[in-house]
């Protein structure tokens, strides 16, 4: 088995679409072809136990289960060219061990790949997976559950959305009100949800003026402004989760 120094490279698939092979190289002094492994390749499935040294591509809604961080094991997840941020492939693992990105310091029992093509490559430490490559990606998540009352989307605009890659939160969409003007906007989901208030300046519509604001988005969630008729998600900067 190569070893686990140097550089890490992920080398291009190797035959027709699924990929028949792919090749890795691990370590500075590997070759890809001493290192090539024939991935483990599903689409359709709800769920499967990975084995070690897998690259799994996984469909919509599938649950990719880790198995044991055996030292110097490789498990590589893609999510396919279906997966959207409403029906994402989770990455799971039965206990709080796996690191990255955007992850809890003290480990996350499963993460989402919710955008064609997000992609993690993970590696065993003997205790923990470790994300070596990619990172976690929520894909853009629909946000109309969350609206506050008499808040409705713009037809016009993109539709609100959050999406976490990594650390990072991003905001899209534009909001309007049924009626009258509000402050408060929506609550965000626990996971786009900032450790501690966030602002900044976004644009928003009175019934008579365009105009700007100052936004909060706080560790609750709520995301606020003046009292507006029309606020825009996209003004809103990308925040850290940590």
């Amino acid at each position: 088995m190569a070893t686990t120094t140097g550089i890490l490279s992920l080398l291009q698939p190797v035959g027709s679409d699924p990929p028949s092979e792919l090749r890795v190289a691990v370590g500075a002094n590997a070759t890809a072809t001493g290192d090539a492994f024939v991935p483990s390749y599903t689409l359709g499935a709800t769920s499967m136990t990975a084995a070690a040294n897998d690259i799994v591509i996984a469909a919509p809604s599938t649950t990719v289960t880790l198995p044991s961080p055996t030292e110097n094991a490789i498990v590589g997840v893609v999510a396919s060219a279906s997966v959207t941020g409403a029906a994402p492939v989770t990455v799971s693992y039965g206990s709080a061990v796996i690191f990255g990105p955007g992850l809890s310091t003290s480990g996350a029992s499963s993460f989402l790949l919710g955008a064609p093509e997000a992609s993690a490559l993970l590696m065993g430490t003997g205790t923990a997976w470790q994300t070596v490559a990619g990172s976690q990606d929520t894909g853009w998540v629909p946000l109309a559950s969350y609206f506050a009352s008499g808040v409705v989307a713009l037809g016009t605009s993109y539709t609100p959305a959050a999406r976490l890659v990594g650390a990072t939160v991003r905001l899209t969409g534009y909001l309007e009100t049924s009626s009258g003007t509000v402050t408060q906007w929506l609550t965000l989901p626990a996971t786009f949800r900032p450790v501690s208030v966030v602002s900044g300046v976004t644009q928003i519509n009175t019934s008579t003026n365009l105009g700007i604001s100052i936004y909060s988005v706080t560790s609750g969630g709520s995301v606020s402004t003046s009292a507006a008729s029309q606020v825009s998600l996209d003004g809103i900067a990308p925040f850290r989760l940590v």
